[in-house]
C-alpha cells in the first residue's frame, strides 16, 4: 500500500510532467517574478478568442525568440514554435520576422526576410510546426486571409531600396496548396521614379477588394475569390497614400481604411462596399503616423483610435456611427500602442511601449483603464 507521502510525491511528479509537456503558464503562477520577455508581435487568430504573441529576450540568437498562444484576456499562455528565423527582430544582420497573420486558431502565416519580406511560412496546427511555401530573392510579400483562403501579393523591389516594380497576387486554400495567380489589373513600371508598394488588398468571404496604388486611385472588386474584377469608375483621391491604405472589411458592405499621407494619416469609412467613402476624423487633432498611435476597427460602425504620444489626455477615442462621432474614452499612457486589438467593444489587448520598456496590456472596460499582462519568463 502506498503511503500518503508517496501518493503526494507521485501526484506532484505527474503534474510537473504535464506542465512540462504543455507549457501552459498562468500569470498567478509567477506573479512574484517579472518576465524577461519583450513582446514584438501580437496577433489575433481570425475572429476567434485566440491570440498569439511573439517575444524576445533581446539577444540576436534564434534561441531567444519565443511564441505563445493565449486567450483574449491573456491569463494563460501555451508555448508553441515560432517561425524559423536566423536573427531576432531588431537584429542588424540576417533574416527577421516581419509579420505574422492567423486566419483561425490553427492556420497561420509568417513573412520572413532580410531588408524586406522574401519568404512565406505556414502552419496548419496552431504553430506547433512551420513549413516554407514561398521564397524568392528581393521580394516584398504581403498576406491577406479570409476564413477559407489566403491571398499573397509579391512585388519585386531593388535591393535595400523602396523602388519596386511589377506585382503578382496569388491565392490558395488555407493549407497553402495549389496556388492560382490572380489577374493583374493595371500596368506598373519599374523606373526609379516609380516608388511602388503593390496593391492594397482586402478580402471578406468570397469578396476581394484591390486598391490601385499608382498615380490613379481606383478600387477594384471581385465577388468570386479574385477570379474576375470590376472597377468602380469613380477615382478616390481621398484614398491616396504614400504606401497604400490598409483596408479592413467588417462585412460585405462595411469597410474601414487607414491611409498614411506622409507624417499624418487619415481614416475613412464606407457603408456600400467601397463605392463611396466618408472621412472619419475629428476637428481637435490630426493623427500623426509617427506618434505611436494605433487604429483598430471593432465592428461595422465602431472603431478605436489612440492618438499616441503627440496627444494630451484624453488620447483614446471611440469612433462610432461609421465615423461621424468621436467619444473620448481615457488615456492609454503609452509612448506607442501598436497593435491595439479589441475582440469586442469592451475587451482588448495592446503592445504598449513605455520609455525603454515594452509590455502587453489588457482592458475589460472599452479602454477606460488598462493593466499590465505578466508574460511567461521564457
Amino acid at each position: 500500500m502506498k503511503t500518503a507521502s508517496a501518493i503526494r510525491a507521485c501526484s506532484l511528479l505527474t503534474a510537473a510532467l504535464v506542465a512540462l509537456n504543455s507549457f501552459v503558464v498562468s500569470p498567478s503562477a509567477h506573479a512574484s517574478t517579472p518576465s524577461t520577455q519583450t513582446p514584438v508581435h501580437l496577433v489575433r487568430a481570425g475572429s476567434s478568442e485566440v491570440f498569439y504573441v511573439v517575444t524576445t529576450s533581446g539577444c540576436k540568437s534564434p534561441a531567444c525568440l519565443r511564441m505563445y498562444r493565449t486567450n483574449s484576456d491573456a491569463t494563460t499562455f501555451t508555448r508553441v514554435s515560432p517561425p524559423p528565423v536566423t536573427r531576432e527582430q531588431g537584429g542588424t544582420a540576417g533574416t527577421t520576422l516581419d509579420d505574422v497573420v492567423f486566419a483561425n486558431a490553427n492556420d497561420g502565416y509568417a513573412t520572413v526576410g532580410n531588408y524586406s519580406p522574401s519568404a512565406l511560412y505556414v502552419t496548419t496546427n496552431g504553430a506547433r510546426t512551420w513549413r516554407r511555401v514561398m521564397h524568392a530573392k528581393d521580394l516584398s510579400i504581403s498576406v491577406v486571409v479570409t476564413s477559407s483562403e489566403i491571398f499573397v501579393t509579391s512585388v519585386t523591389c531593388q535591393p535595400r531600396t523602396i523602388v519596386c516594380g511589377q506585382y503578382t497576387t496569388r491565392r490558395a486554400s488555407l493549407a497553402a496548396h495549389d496556388w492560382v495567380t490572380l489577374p493583374r489589373l493595371w500596368k506598373t513600371g519599374t523606373g526609379p521614379k516609380e516608388t511602388y508598394y503593390g496593391p492594397s488588398l482586402a478580402a471578406y468571404g468570397s469578396t476581394v477588394w484591390e486598391l490601385q496604388t499608382d498615380s490613379e486611385m481606383y478600387l477594384w472588386t471581385s465577388h468570386n475569390n479574385g477570379r474576375t474584377f470590376s472597377r468602380v469608375e469613380e477615382k478616390f483621391p481621398e484614398l491616396a497614400s504614400i504606401n497604400g491604405c490598409t483596408i479592413t472589411p467588417m462585412s460585405l458592405v462595411s469597410l474601414w481604411a487607414q491611409c498614411p499621407t506622409g507624417m499624418q494619416e487619415s481614416f475613412w469609412h464606407s457603408e456600400n462596399g467601397g463605392t463611396t467613402w466618408s472621412l472619419a476624423s475629428p476637428d481637435r487633432l490630426q493623427f500623426m503616423g509617427t506618434g505611436g498611435g494605433s487604429f483598430d476597427p471593432i465592428t461595422s460602425s465602431v472603431a478605436v483610435l489612440d492618438y499616441g504620444a503627440v496627444a494630451s489626455p484624453p488620447d483614446l477615442y471611440r469612433i462610432s456611427e461609421g465615423g461621424a462621432r468621436f467619444t473620448p474614452i481615457g488615456e492609454v499612457r503609452c509612448s506607442s500602442a501598436s497593435p491595439m486589438i479589441f475582440t469586442n467593444v469592451s475587451d482588448g489587448l495592446m503592445v504598449c511601449g513605455l520609455n525603454s520598456t515594452t509590455l502587453v496590456r489588457r482592458t475589460g472596460n472599452g479602454g477606460a483603464t488598462w493593466e499590465n499582462v505578466l508574460l511567461p519568463r521564457g
